[in-house]
């Protein structure tokens, strides 16, 4: 049991430090005029795939809600039954775009 309680306190405290580094070391590239080029097109590519991802969980969840009827299917967004019942089975699957 201690030995758990080691182990956690040990990774907490890794953690811990590995954010005061992570702080310091961005603090100190703020001061010099910002990131190096390579980690500043990271820091961009990072920030444009999590809006990707909240684009689609957005547009996922307006189709979850009309197949559910929970909000009323403007013009163009109405699902056909075999799509409702699709999205309905697995409402999570994955989707490749076509085209």
């Amino acid at each position: 049991m201690w030995a758990k309680a080691v182990a956690f306190a040990a990774g907490a405290a890794v953690g811990f430090g590995a954010v005061l580094v992570g702080r310091a070391v961005l603090a100190r590239y703020e001061q010099e005029g910002g990131l190096p080029t390579p980690f500043e097109a990271a820091r961009a590519d990072v920030r444009e795939f999590a809006h990707d991802v909240a684009d689609g969980m957005a547009e996922r969840e307006a189709q979850l809600r009309v197949a559910l009827g929970l909000d009323d299917a403007s013009d163009g967004q109405r699902l056909d039954p075999e799509a409702t019942r699709a999205l309905l089975d697995d409402p999570a699957r994955w989707r490749a775009p076509k085209g």
